[in-house]
């Protein structure tokens, strides 16, 4: 391996063997291959992914390693763990017992192992997954916690719960009683416990799991509440508020009446229902004050929504994804929104004076189209491996969510919450930002050109020549040029004759963006250089 190598990604082949690492390595995923030993790690190394091979042991752990993944090995104990740890994944193992843990630790998932006593737990940790072992107690909760599964244990009391917790599930163990709620808990599961009563329940609690125990009541139902025994609709969740009421919870009093006053006829249209649901939500999962600047965008799209009628129906009509009672879908579906605005926004109100902002926008959808892209393709890989994985929209979000600042994706959510169920690795988010900024430099211009909304924009400025370029593109679909082209795709692709008419409809696409390419080439670059705003088309990034 070359001296100056700084990240290396075999993962998903056979390998049975490693040549020595040079020093200056900074990430390894060797993951899903056949090692049953390793060489000794670069001391530089700060992440660390191995996941699905047959190893009993590892080597020693470098002081610089930052994120540790050993998942679904044949491990039975972890060598010590260096003090700048940050994210630990050792599930899906045969560890009995974890070695002390850093006091850097943020994530822990040590969960279907055999693991008996929980370490002490660092002040450092948000996340905790413990579930299935076989642990008949828990160490004190560390303050900052937000997350937390212990899932099929032997626990028969919990700890405090830290005013930070937002995620509990204690399902499946042997629970009698629990501990008071913090009001910050979103989400309560507790199936099949021995509870005979539940405490006093946060005021925004948003979902609640208690089947299987022997409750003689219930306590008070937040009206927060939207999913009850995974059922929206089960007896206690309360209706859906109208949309006034959810609209009426963005705007500060000076502006509250008169939005209501013109949200009034829009109240009963068709999906107002769904789209209030989903604003309710949205209230809750960004609700802390860190989110303020979020919380604007959104009463900014409610303000344009109000005389955009066309605007509504589409966005109404993302709110239906938004049912499944997920938080991150909620995230999600919100991202899909921006998307489907960003599209009015070029298709319904560009022209000539505003061709920087159009450009950006343009340039965000492509951004997302490509990670979308590239999710797929992770997701593809992870089932060929695991049959049942059913986390799409994690890895779907989790792409947006971590590249949103560094690929300036201003319109998507700011963050989520279960990313760690996302299956990404530091590697796949460094990959997939490379992989944007690349095909941004040299594919913007042509995808733009093929973008229907860009379309709509330079009909806008120049009807009579959009009319003449539509003939040429109709003209050349249905002329002997088409076939002619297709034909040279044929012959540079090798196709044999048998199945050309299989592959005639994908390269045949490829066919007509090309011509509209050149199509609708020259008029964007004429339109931007009489505006003396060429440079929009310059590759953006440094590759």
């Amino acid at each position: 391996m070359p001296f100056s190598l700084r990240i290396l990604n075999c993962s998903y082949n056979e390998l049975t063997g490693l040549p020595p690492f040079p020093d200056s390595l900074i990430n390894l995923d060797i993951s899903y291959n056949e090692f049953k030993s390793l060489p000794q790690l670069p001391p530089s190394l700060a992440t660390f992914i191995c996941t699905g091979n047959p190893l009993y042991e590892l080597p020693a752990l470098p002081s610089s390693l930052q994120i540790l993944t050993c998942a679904s090995t044949s491990l039975t104990a972890l060598p010590p763990l260096p003090s700048t740890l940050q994210e630990l994944y050792c599930q899906n193992n045969d560890i009995i017992l974890l070695p002390e843990l850093p006091a850097s630790l943020t994530d822990l998932n040590c969960s279907n192992n055999y693991v008996v006593r929980m370490p002490a737990l660092p002040d450092s940790l948000i996340s905790l997954d413990c579930s299935y072992n076989r642990l008949e107690t828990l160490a004190v909760l560390p303050h900052s916690l937000q997350l937390m599964i212990v899932i099929h244990n032997r626990l028969i009391v919990l700890p405090q719960l830290p005013e930070s917790l937002r995620f509990l599930n204690c399902s499946s163990n042997r629970l009698t009683a629990l501990p008071a709620l913090p009001d910050a808990l979103d989400s309560l599961y507790c199936h099949t416990n021995e509870l005979e009563i539940l405490p006093t329940l946060p005021n925004g609690l948003q979902e609640l799991g208690y089947n299987g125990n022997p409750l003689a009541t219930l306590p008070v139902l937040p009206a927060s509440l939207i999913n009850l025994n995974n059922d929206p609709f089960a007896g206690g969740a309360t209706a859906p508020l109208q949309l006034i009421q959810s609209i009426e919870y963005w705007f500060p009093l000076s502006q509250r009446a008169e939005m209501l006053t013109r949200f009034e006829s829009i109240a009963s249209e068709e999906n107002a229902d769904i789209f209030s649901g989903f604003l309710n939500r949205l209230r809750h999962r960004y609700r802390e004050p860190q989110y303020e600047g979020f919380r604007s965008q959104v009463k900014e799209c409610l303000i344009r929504l109000v005389d955009n009628p066309e605007l509504r129906e589409r966005l109404f009509m993302c709110a239906y994804e938004s049912t499944q009672t997920c938080d991150d879908r909620i995230s999600l579906t919100w991202n899909m929104m921006r998307v489907a605005e960003m599209v009015f926004t070029v298709e319904q109100e560009g022209h000539e004076g505003n061709l920087p902002e159009m450009v950006d926008i343009a340039r965000q959808v492509f951004r997302i189209e490509m990670l979308t892209d590239i999710a797929t393709r992770k997701i593809q890989q992870i089932q060929r491996i695991h049959n049942t994985f059913d986390e799409d929209l994690e890895v779907m979000l989790g792409l947006q969510t971590q590249l949103r600042d560094t690929l300036c994706l201003t319109h998507v959510a700011p963050d989520m919450y279960f990313f760690r169920f996302s299956q990404l690795t530091e590697i796949d988010v460094k990959t997939a930002e490379r992989q944007v900024r690349i095909a941004e430099n040299r594919q913007f211009e042509s995808w733009l050109n093929n973008w229907e909304p860009w379309q709509m924009l330079l009909k806008r400025i120049d009807p009579l020549w959009y009319e003449k370029a539509m003939d040429e593109k109709y003209a050349f679909v249905n002329g002997p040029d088409f076939q002619n082209r297709l034909d040279e795709k044929f012959q540079l692709h090798q196709v044999p004759p048998e199945i050309r008419d299989d592959t005639s409809h994908i390269l045949g696409k490829i066919v007509i963006a090309e011509k509209t390419q050149e199509i609708f080439a020259n008029q964007t670059r004429k339109i931007l250089e009489a505006k003396e705003q060429s440079s929009l088309l310059e590759p953006t990034w440094t590759e």
